[in-house]
C-alpha cells in the first residue's frame, strides 16, 4: 500500500503533469477542452475542441458533458443527442485527427437565468486531459490538495504543459519563450514550416536570453528551462506544512518509484522551489497564458515581432478603432517609448482598439503580447486580447473570435496581457482586438508595446487554371470584367454561370463596389470580409485584380469620417489609404488610385469647377488638389508593387475634360508623383462620342510619358442616346433587342473601333488592358437609364454572347 505522503506527492504530480500522464498513458489520446466565445445576457455560444496528442490518428471520437442550469440550443459540425447530459460524436468529415491536430464542434446555449458555464469534457478519446476554459477572467487553478501544502505562485500555460510531452517523444525542442515548438531539421535559420507544423531552427532558437532556448533530452532538465514568474497571482495553499524544494524532489522520486513515468521524465519534474508550487493551468484553443502585472516581472518581445508599430511611435498606422471607440497617439503615459495609443469613447464591452497584421498562416502559433494602463480615475476593470477571423456567413455564430488573454487592470501600474493564438483555416486572419469583457464598465486605456511573435508562412496560391479559349487568350495584356459580389442575383461568389463566364472569357475582375471606400468599413472600423473573398476568389480562380477604388468622391460612397466637420480629416484619410492598400498588398496587380477628381458638368453639386478640379470633400478639406498626390504617395509606399492609375468618365471626348486630365497627369509627373498609368472609363454611346475624338484624347495621354500606361477601364456601350434630342432613334421595349436589332449591330462595329483605337495608338509595352463593366446586360447600371432599356454589354440575358462580344474578338484576333 501506498503510503500518505506518496498518495499526496503522487497527487501533486499528477495535476502538474496531467496532460504529460494522459499522453503517456494512451495509444490514443486528446485534449478536450471547452471553450466560450461570447456570453450574452440570455445564452453563449462555444466550442469543444479535440486535440489529438498522441503520436497516431485518431478515427472517431464521442464526448459528453453535462450542465448545472444551462441548456443547448443549437449546434453544429457534429452530431449532437441527449437533454442533459450530452453526447457528441463526429461526422464523416472530422473523424479523423492526425497527430497534433484538432477539430472543434460549435454549439449556443441558453443560460436559464445563470452565468455561461464551462462543464468538465468526458470521454475515453480525451484520456484524461480534460479542461474548462474561462472566456474572459483569469485563468483558472487546479486544485490542490489541502493536505500537501505548497508555497510560492508560478504558472504553467497549456501549451508549455502539451508542448513538455511532445518533447519527451521526439527529444530536444525550442523553448520559446515559454513556449514549446519543434526544433526545424532542415530549416537552418528563423522559423520553418516542416512535417505540416511550425518549427524553430536551432540557431534562432540558442540566440534567445536566458532561460530560454534548446531544451529536451540532451538537457540535464527538461522542465527546468521552463521560465517562471513571481507572478502577482497569489499562492492557492500555504507553505508550512513541506518546503516547496522538499515536495519537488519528493515529487520525481515517487513517481520513479511508481513506475508511471521514466526516471528521466521523473527527473525533469525536479524543478527548482519556485516551480514546485500551485501550478496554475489553463487550457483553451488560444493556449492563452497569463497576465503579469509590471510591478513583478518584464516581458521579452519575440525576436521575430511583426507587429509594425505596435509601439505606437509612428501614429496610429495599423491601429483602428472598433465600434463607438476613437483612437488617439498619446504622450500622457507609456509603458516604454514617447507614447502609446489611448482608446476612450466607448459605448459597449466590445469596442476598442484592433491591430492589423495582415495575413496570419493558419495552425501556427503566435505569442502575442500588449501592455495596457487605465487612465486616471477609472476603476479597475478586466480587459483581454481577442483574435478575429473575417466574418463567415454564420451570423448566428461567433466562432471567428477566439480570446487570447485577459487580465484585471488599473489605472495605477502597466499590465501585461500575453498569451498564445493559434488561427484556423475556416476563414482568413482579419485583426486582433484589444477590447472588455462582457458586461464590464466601458473604461477608458492605454494600450502600448503590442507584439506578434511567429512565422507567416506564404503558401504559393495554386497554378492559375489553364487559361480558356475566350478573349484573355488573344493578346498578352490583361482583358477584364466587373462584377459584383456579396449579394444579389449577380453575385460571382455564388452565380456558377457568371462564374463559368470569366473564367473562360477574362483573366482579370474588378469590384463592381465592394472595395470602393464605403464597403471596406463597418461603422468606424474597416471591414474586409466581403473584398476578402472576392480577392480570395479571383486568385484561386488564377485572374489578377485590378482594385477600385481607394478615393472616391460622392456621399453616398463615402465612410464616415469623410465630412467637412471632422478636424481629424486628413489622419483618417492617410489611415484609410495606409491601412487599406496594405491590406491589400501583393494581392491586386494594380489601384484606381483616385477617381472622378475632374469636374464635369454632368454630375456637379452646385459648387462647379475649380480650375478643372471637382469640388469635392477631399478638395475642400485640403483647400486644392494636393490630396490625390498625397493618395498615390501613400498608396505607393504601402504597396510598393501594385501599378496606380487615375481613374476618370468623359475624359474620351477631347472636350474641356480632356484637357483637365493632360493638365492633372502633366502636374502628378513633374511634382515625382508615383502615378503608373491612367484609366479611360470609356461609358459611351453607338453614336457619341466620335472615334475620331476618342483617338486623340488616347493620343494627349500617350504623349505625355513613355512609360505611362493606359488602361480601358469602364467599358460599355449603350444603344440609346437619351441625350440627342431625337427619341424616334430611341428602343423602347426591353424586347427590342433581345434577340436582334440593327443597334446591336452598330453595337458591334462600336465595340470593335474602340479597340482597335487602342492598339493602334497605345504601344504595346503600356497596354494596362480593357474592362467591361459587367458580364451581361442586366448586371450594368445602365439595363435601365433615363426611362429607357438598354443592352450595353457583351453578353445578353441569357448569358449568351452577341454580336458586340464578336466586336471585341475580332478586333482582338487582329492585334496578334
Amino acid at each position: 500500500m501506498q503510503s500518505a505522503f506518496m498518495k499526496k506527492t503522487l497527487g501533486v504530480a499528477m495535476l502538474m503533469g496531467a496532460g504529460f500522464l494522459a499522453q503517456h498513458s494512451f495509444a490514443q489520446s486528446a485534449n478536450c477542452s471547452y471553450s466560450i466565445s461570447n456570453e450574452w445576457n440570455t445564452g453563449a455560444t462555444g466550442a469543444i475542441t479535440i486535440t489529438n496528442t498522441s503520436t497516431t490518428a485518431i478515427n472517431g471520437w464521442t464526448v459528453g458533458w453535462q450542465y448545472s442550469t444551462n441548456r443547448l440550443s443549437s449546434s453544429w459540425n457534429a452530431n449532437v443527442s441527449g437533454s442533459n447530459p450530452y453526447t457528441a460524436s463526429n461526422l464523416g468529415w472530422n473523424g479523423t485527427i492526425q497527430p497534433g491536430q484538432r477539430v472543434s464542434f460549435g454549439f449556443q446555449v441558453d443560460k436559464r437565468g445563470g452565468s455561461a458555464e464551462r462543464p468538465t469534457i468526458t470521454g475515453s478519446i480525451c484520456g484524461g486531459s480534460v479542461s474548462s476554459v474561462a472566456s474572459s477572467r483569469a485563468v483558472s487553478s487546479v486544485a490542490v490538495s489541502s493536505s500537501a501544502p505548497v508555497s510560492s505562485s508560478s504558472l504553467v500555460s497549456s501549451s508549455v504543459k502539451s508542448s513538455v510531452a511532445s518533447s519527451i517523444a521526439t527529444g530536444q525542442q525550442c523553448n520559446w519563450y515559454g513556449t514549446l515548438y519543434p526544433l526545424c531539421v532542415s530549416t537552418q535559420n528563423g522559423w520553418g514550416w516542416e512535417s505540416n507544423k511550425s518549427c524553430i531552427s536551432r540557431p534562432t532558437c540558442a540566440s534567445q536570453p536566458a532561460p530560454w532556448g534548446v531544451v529536451g533530452a540532451s538537457s540535464s532538465s527538461t522542465a527546468s528551462s521552463l521560465p517562471v514568474s513571481s507572478s502577482s497571482i497569489s499562492s492557492r495553499v500555504s507553505s508550512s506544512a513541506i518546503s516547496s524544494s522538499s515536495v519537488a524532489s519528493s515529487i520525481a522520486s515517487s513517481i520513479a518509484s511508481s513506475g508511471a513515468l521514466s526516471s528521466s521524465f521523473a527527473s525533469s519534474l525536479a524543478v527548482s522551489s519556485s516551480v514546485a508550487s500551485s501550478v496554475i493551468v489553463s487550457s483553451s484553443s488560444s493556449l492563452r497564458s497569463s497576465s503579469l502585472a509590471s510591478s513583478s516581472v518584464g516581458y521579452s518581445v519575440p525576436a521575430n515581432n511583426f507587429a509594425v508599430n505596435g509601439t505606437v511611435e509612428n501614429g496610429t498606422n495599423n491601429w483602428s478603432a472598433r465600434g463607438d471607440a476613437t483612437i488617439a497617439r498619446s504622450t500622457l503615459d507609456r509603458y516604454a517609448g514617447s507614447a502609446s495609443l489611448l482608446v476612450s469613447g466607448r459605448s459597449a464591452y466590445w469596442h476598442g482598439a484592433t491591430f492589423n497584421v495582415g495575413t496570419l498562416t493558419p495552425g501556427n502559433v503566435y505569442e502575442v503580447a500588449a501592455w495596457v494602463k487605465l487612465v486616471a480615475g477609472e476603476s479597475p476593470e478586466t480587459l483581454k486580447i481577442t483574435g478575429k477571423l473575417v466574418d463567415d456567413a454564420d451570423t448566428s455564430t461567433y466562432n471567428e473570435y477566439t480570446e487570447i488573454a485577459s487580465e484585471q487592470v488599473n489605472a495605477d501600474s502597466w499590465t501585461l496581457l500575453t498569451g498564445t493564438y493559434i488561427p484556423t483555416d475556416s476563414t482568413p486572419f482579419e485583426n486582433f482586438i484589444i477590447e472588455s469583457v462582457d458586461g464590464s464598465v466601458n473604461v477608458s486605456f492605454y494600450v502600448d508595446n503590442f507584439s506578434v511573435g511567429g512565422e507567416v508562412i506564404v503558401t504559393p496560391p495554386p497554378p492559375p487554371p489553364p487559361v480558356g479559349s475566350g478573349l484573355a487568350s488573344l493578346v498578352d495584356f490583361p482583358i477584364g470584367v466587373a462584377v459584383a459580389a456579396g449579394s444579389g442575383a449577380a453575385d460571382i461568389l455564388t452565380n456558377t454561370a457568371r462564374q463559368n463566364i470569366v473564367r473562360a472569357e477574362f483573366d482579370q475582375i474588378v469590384a463592381e463596389n465592394i472595395m470602393k471606400m464605403s464597403y471596406l468599413y463597418s461603422g468606424n472600423n474597416f471591414s474586409f470580409t466581403n473584398a476578402d473573398r472576392l480577392v480570395n476568389w479571383a486568385l484561386t480562380n488564377g485572374k489578377t485584380v485590378h482594385a477600385h477604388a481607394l478615393v472616391w468622391h460622392p456621399s453616398y460612397q463615402l465612410p464616415g469620417w469623410a465630412t467637412d466637420s471632422n478636424a481629424n480629416f486628413r489622419q483618417d484619410y492617410a489611415r484609410h489609404i495606409d491601412t487599406v492598400a496594405a491590406h491589400f498588398a501583393g494581392k491586386v496587380k494594380s489601384w484606381d488610385v483616385v477617381n472622378e477628381a475632374l469636374f464635369d458638368g454632368a454630375d456637379d453639386d452646385g459648387r462647379g469647377s475649380a480650375n478643372g478640379y471637382r469640388q469635392s470633400v477631399f478638395y475642400r478639406q485640403y483647400a486644392g488638389p494636393s490630396y490625390i498626390d498625397e493618395a498615390f504617395r501613400r498608396a505607393r509606399a504601402a504597396d510598393p508593387t501594385a501599378e496606380l492609375y487615375y481613374n476618370d468618365f468623359n475624359t474620351e471626348e477631347n472636350g474641356t475634360k480632356t484637357t483637365a486630365l493632360v493638365n492633372l497627369v502633366q502636374r502628378l509627373l513633374t511634382n515625382g508623383v508615383p502615378i503608373d498609368g491612367v484609366g479611360f472609363q470609356m461609358h459611351v454611346m453607338n453614336d457619341y462620342p466620335s472615334i475620331a475624338n476618342i483617338r486623340a484624347s488616347l493620343q494627349k495621354i500617350v504623349a505625355l510619358s513613355p512609360t505611362l500606361k493606359i488602361k480601358i477601364t469602364e467599358l460599355d456601350v449603350r444603344l440609346n442616346n437619351p441625350y440627342d434630342g431625337n427619341s424616334s432613334n430611341d428602343y423602347t421595349n426591353r424586347n427590342d433587342c433581345t434577340v436582334s436589332c440593327a443597334g446591336l449591330d452598330r453595337q458591334k462595329a462600336r465595340y470593335k473601333e474602340i479597340v482597335q483605337a487602342y492598339l493602334d495608338i497605345v504601344p504595346p509595352a503600356r497596354r494596362g488592358g480593357i474592362t467591361v463593366w459587367g458580364i451581361a446586360d442586366p448586371d450594368s447600371w445602365f439595363y435601365t437609364h433615363q426611362n429607357l432599356p438598354d443592352w450595353p454589354l457583351l453578353f445578353n440575358d441569357s448569358l449568351q454572347p452577341k454580336p458586340a462580344y464578336q466586336g471585341v474578338q475580332e478586333a482582338l484576333n487582329a492585334a496578334q
